[in-house]
């Protein structure tokens, strides 16, 4: 029973990857296009653009699982 409990707490859900990706996306635009991440990434707006498409892709899957009455996340 504890093993099943560790287990399920370390997947992560659809849930913790929006939010990620929606903090990624402010982070990004707080850093400003031009600037360069603490990891040296720079600040593009293909980048900033790409990050949003993944997080509506997202978004757009967790909607439909609630539609079809899946959600357990």
């Amino acid at each position: 029973m504890i093993f099943e409990e560790r287990e399920k707490r370390k997947r992560t859900t659809l849930s913790d990857m929006i939010y990620f990706y929606r903090e990624q996306v402010k982070r990004l635009e707080r850093i400003g296009m031009g600037n360069k991440t603490e990891f040296g990434t720079l600040v593009t707006e293909v980048l900033i653009e790409c990050t949003k498409r993944r997080l509506y892709q997202l978004s757009n899957q967790k909607m439909e699982l609630f539609r079809n009455g899946r959600h357990n996340d």
